[in-house]
């Protein structure tokens, strides 16, 4: 009995992680999904573990189970795991420890159970795709229909992150994949480039140089920039710094968005420009207009993952180079 509910609290402790990882991951703001453990460990369905709400913040402070769960599991290993106030949040050290062991527990359980399904024949099981929120992903799209016809057993599952986000779920182990303009930060995670694209001035349509075939970078000297919040996104704000430089000058900086929708609502509104790649378009309305910067070279979207022994992943790696070439 002190087994089982010891594995109950563990279970209830890692529903609380995943709520605040992803309020780290997205500005602390509302969740949008949760994942449900048990659906990757089908024999601890039958514990009495409750989904949590949906908000972060709201989940730890109006859920008294499972505020008792985490003091149990506090007493039973002599330690503070979560620090709590009355509006935050926030592991301790030893909690962000303890978490780090209990994922890898539930990493080396997931990878079990696939391999052993594909020993017993068949390519099945779960693979989590970390994709970009705020961009219409066609590339994925097309991967999709190439897994799902090959593998018709692997369950895939979508969850969605800001630029930044995305590296740091895959870094987690918050994702098998993660489809990311970034480079890899670790040395054991491969890459496959999926697509090149345009890096673009993002400008209001009744803007002079609007109708422009391309620009250089030098042309918008004069204008107010608009970027992603370092926390969503870096690489359009360093992409503003470095080739303002490079043409002898210092942005103006006038507002750091939540999100890109927001950038594309100033632009229309005549706030100021952007920097952003072409994919973006597809999301941006018939406001704004995207010239190409003719000196800024193209931006590569990577399919990015850890390297490790499991089957079901590296049956999904060897078919995105088939299709994509290629790949490290």
């Amino acid at each position: 009995m002190a087994t089982i509910t010891r594995v109950g609290l563990f279970v209830k402790f890692m529903f609380f992680l995943f709520i605040y990882k992803e309020m780290l991951y997205n500005g602390h703001t509302t969740r949008r999904w949760l994942y449900d453990y048990r659906a990757d460990v089908p024999f601890l369905c039958a514990l009495p573990v409750r989904k949590l709400h949906s908000g972060g913040e709201a989940a730890i402070h109006h859920q008294p189970a499972l505020s008792k769960s985490i003091a149990a599991l506090e007493s039973e290993l002599n330690l503070r795991l979560v620090e709590r106030s009355t509006r935050t949040v926030a592991l301790t050290a030893a909690g962000e420890e303890f978490a780090r062991a209990c994922e890898e527990m539930l990493e080396v359980y997931r990878k079990g159970v696939n391999n052993a399904r594909t020993a017993a024949g068949d390519i099945s099981g779960l693979v989590r795709f970390g994709l970009p929120r705020d961009r219409v992903c066609d590339t994925f799209a097309g991967l999709r229909r190439h897994i799902e016809e090959e593998y018709p057993n692997l369950r895939l599952e979508l969850r969605f992150y800001s630029e930044n986000g995305l590296l740091r779920a895959l870094d987690d182990h918050m994702a098998d994949f993660v489809l990311a303009f970034g480079r890899p930060r670790a040395d054991n995670v491969g890459r496959q480039s999926l697509s090149v694209s345009q890096i673009c001035a993002v400008l209001p349509g009744g803007h002079p140089l609007a109708g422009a075939g391309e620009l250089s970078f030098s042309q918008l000297r004069h204008e107010a920039f608009l970027v992603p919040d370092y926390k969503i996104s870096g690489v359009e704000f360093d992409t503003v710094v470095t080739y303002a430089g490079r043409n002898g000058f210092s942005p103006h900086v006038v507002q750091e968005a939540d999100s890109i929708p927001q950038i594309f609502t100033m632009v229309a509104c005549g706030c100021g420009i952007a920097v952003l790649s072409e994919l973006y378009r597809f999301s941006a309305g018939e406001h704004v207009v995207f010239v190409p910067l003719r000196d800024i070279p193209p931006s590569e979207e990577h399919l990015l993952w850890r390297q490790r022994d499991d089957k079901c992943l590296n049956a999904i790696v060897e078919l995105a180079r088939r299709y994509y070439g290629g790949g490290m």
